[in-house]
């Protein structure tokens, strides 16, 4: 993750409750990869898995007394680190929800001794020694932790913990920068077990979002993943935007290979969120959902539907799938300007990506899409549509509607080849871009497994109120390519993208289509 340096010219005092130097160092330089720590910062120490009564700083600190203490203290940067004697893991259950933090805080988990940051690239081996629940699983406390600042440029980042059970947020955001990094929320230490919170693992409800710079769910270290898993959500962001969500398991187990699902993964109906480098696989229901009009969110690399990782010697075929339960992206309620590009889309139980009643301008870009239970792209959530009149389309309709392309050949050598067709819509500029798979959709109207190439087209007679049209011959280019299931999108200058055309199958030819084209 990205080292954030912060400084604030107050005088403070450097408070500890032991003697305890090692325990310190670790807070000091690198027990956290998020919001470092300054000299000039205080560190309170928990030595107790204890909620009611304690003080702190002393030497019967509690959680709930180190918070109290930091919000009281707000011309001061707090640290919270835990030396609890015990075993791993250690668990603090809490009567009631814990102090609502209103300054700049961190608090680290991985300072407990026996604790561990992820070093895996494909999994999460970290080891949690600290866990944070209700008393009793029908508690239903309202939040685990809530950061809601007094001043917009406060700070707060924690990491190491697991939190979950009898809570319904473990994390709830209302403002300020944040880093959440390398913690279980909604799953206990083990990585496998469900805790339970009943609503969001992380919800940020905020209002200052341009005043933030700093929002920041994972990040770009290992060390920095979170497992957000066994939730009604995993990630809400319902205001305040500038999000970015990068790196972590949602809908997982800690080997990324398992479901422990979410309801819903990532849900968005902020504004301008990053979703990147994510395995967003086997959650109940969509993988990600964005619902905002001016949402311009941005869905890039992640795997949705697929496992963090499989293996197999050659000639298998690894067993990748994981999906969820519902489409894997769902862009909905009038949600224009996203970016969905380069992700894997697969396995899952609805459209790879579906936009019942989004808005216009959703670009979907080379992503790997196959083995959906719907369409590749579904426009309106009703199925494949027909190529019609794009000039009497609503403004305000899914992507407006854009026609697909409809190929009439294709076909070249085993490497290369030529694609000829048609695109029918209103006048202006076009990329078409094509895909290949080896088996066709049941739709006929293929997903899009195989990136082959792309071209780009004009139309410039279509009449007042009606189409016009292009014919075209472009080229693609690839692998083994006779015999497989050759399908187009098209997508105009402002984005908007259609579903996938009829798929047509790529047929060896030393010279083809020799004839040309006829008008439509």
């Amino acid at each position: 993750m990205s080292t954030h340096t912060y400084q604030r010219n107050t005088s403070t005092r450097f408070r500890t409750v032991q003697s305890m130097l090692p325990v310190l160092l670790a807070i000091l330089f690198g027990a956290s990869a998020a919001i470092p720590a300054r000299a000039a910062d205080t560190i309170l120490i928990v030595t107790t898995v204890a909620d009611l009564g304690g003080s702190c700083p002393g030497a019967n600190c509690t959680l709930r007394a180190a918070i109290a203490y930091a919000n009281a203290y707000p011309a001061q940067d707090q640290i919270i680190g835990f030396n609890i004697s015990g075993t791993c893991p250690q668990t603090i259950k809490i009567f009631s929800a814990l102090p609502t933090i209103t300054d700049t805080l961190s608090i680290r988990g991985y300072t407990q001794f026996g604790a561990a940051q992820n070093t895996s690239e494909i999994g999460d081996n970290a080891t949690l020694c600290i866990q944070l629940q209700a008393a009793s699983s029908g508690a239903h406390i309202a939040t685990g932790l809530r950061f809601a600042p007094t001043d917009i440029t406060d700070k707060f980042d924690v990491s190491g913990l697991s939190i979950g059970y009898g809570i319904d947020y473990a994390i709830r955001i209302e403002g300020g920068n944040y880093v959440i990094a390398g913690n279980f929320l909604g799953v206990a230490a083990d990585g496998t077990t469900v805790r339970l919170n009943a609503y969001d693992g992380v919800q940020v409800s905020a209002s200052n979002s341009y005043f933030a710079t700093t929002r920041v769910i994972g990040g770009t270290a290992v060390a920095d993943r979170n497992l957000i898993s066994g939730n009604g959500t995993g990630v809400s962001l319902v205001s305040g935007g500038g999000n970015v969500v990068r790196n972590n398991f949602i809908g997982t187990t800690r080997s990324g290979n398992s479901a422990l699902p979410n309801l819903v993964g990532i849900y968005a109906s902020s504004v301008n969120n990053y979703f990147t480098n994510n395995v967003v696989s086997g959650n109940s229901h969509a993988g990600i959902r964005v619902e905002n009009p001016d949402s311009y969110s941005t869905i890039v690399q992640n795997r949705i539907g697929a496992k963090a990782f499989s293996f197999c010697v050659p000639p298998c075929t690894p067993d990748d799938a994981l999906g969820n339960g519902g489409d894997g992206v769902r862009i909905a309620n009038g949600a224009a300007g996203s970016n969905v590009s380069g992700n894997l889309i697969a396995w899952n139980g609805g459209d790879g990506i579906s936009l019942p009643d989004a808005g216009p301008q959703n670009g979907i870009y080379a992503n790997v899409m196959h083995d959906n239970g719907g369409l590749g792209i579904d426009l309106g959530a009703d199925g494949v549509d027909a190529n019609d009149n794009d000039a009497a389309v609503p403004a305000g309709s899914p992507n407006l509607l854009l026609n697909y392309p409809v190929i009439s050949s294709v076909g070249g050598s085993d490497e290369s080849g030529i694609v000829l067709g048609t695109l029918q819509t209103t006048n202006g500029h076009y990329e078409i871009e094509f895909e290949a798979d080896t088996d066709p959709d049941p739709s006929m109207h293929g997903e899009g497994r195989i990136y082959v190439g792309s071209g780009e087209v004009d139309i410039t007679n279509a009449p007042p109120g009606n189409n016009g049209f292009v014919n075209f011959a472009l080229p693609i280019s690839g692998s083994a390519l006779i015999g497989k299931h050759i399908s187009a999108v098209a997508r105009n200058q402002n984005s908007n993208t259609s579903e996938f055309s009829l798929s047509q199958t790529y047929l060896f030819s030393d010279v083809i289509f020799a004839n040309g084209f006829e008008s439509p």
